[in-house]
């Protein structure tokens, strides 16, 4: 029998350690193979589109061309590989200092996945394997869930978050055309349709794809 192909996944983190140990833990998995690994923003773009991994686990709290660590270096980093490798699912991780304010952000820039480095080892081969999948995965610490609902209840829905590739298929998505049927439209493949999907319904705050056309259509964007 054929064994299913194992994930593929670069690891975006500036601290060479936990980079070690992260790779170590995920390879001792069958199911994952960590492809690549980056420090720094520009370098994980480039090992992205190099790469084109199932999975980008960033670090949001990476160092500037300057040599400054800055939160918003690593939302850059999560918005540029995913305008550039969309196929990819990004998961960001975040220390607990960091709170939760960054979260809708993060998903606003592309990200499917939100964790805390100190989440349970399960904990984060579950949300890589969700990402993996175009699910969204939003995992914190109980005492922080009023922070988390307070940082997304910030952000209001508008076209504007959209990319333009997200408007594109936002629009096939009105017409009434399937997800295969917008593939081929676009040129891309029903995997990459599904991911785009799952950061359309994450930055407009859509549960599913009839809340999102319910959305879309109250506020004038379905012709």
């Amino acid at each position: 029998m054929t064994q299913p192909a194992s994930l593929r996944i670069l690891l975006v983190d500036d601290h060479k350690a936990l980079r070690s140990l992260l790779r170590g833990f995920l390879e001792s998995h069958p199911a994952m193979t960590v492809a690549g690994e980056a420090g720094d923003p520009v370098e994980a773009v480039q090992q992205a589109e190099e790469l084109r991994p199932d999975v980008v686990v960033v670090d949001m709290h990476l160092p500037t061309a300057a040599g400054r660590y800055d939160v918003n270096a690593g939302i850059e980093a999560v918005r540029d590989i995913a305008a550039r490798c969309p196929e990819s699912g990004i998961l960001v991780t975040t220390g607990l200092e960091q709170g939760v304010e960054k979260l809708s952000v993060a998903l606003a820039a592309g990200a499917l996945g939100f964790v805390t480095k100190y989440a349970e080892p399960d904990v984060m081969l579950a949300a890589i394997e969700g990402v993996a999948r175009g699910e969204l995965w939003v995992i914190v610490p109980r005492e922080f869930a009023d922070d988390m609902r307070r940082a997304i209840g910030r952000t209001s829905p508008s076209a504007d978050a959209l990319t333009p590739r997200e408007r594109e298929i936002l629009d096939c998505f009105c017409k009434g055309m399937a997800d295969g049927q917008i593939a081929r439209r676009l040129s891309i493949s029903p995997h990459t349709v599904a991911n785009y999907f799952t950061g359309i319904q994450a930055k407009l705050g859509a549960s599913d794809r009839v809340s999102l056309l319910r959305k879309a259509q109250e506020r004038g964007w379905c012709d």
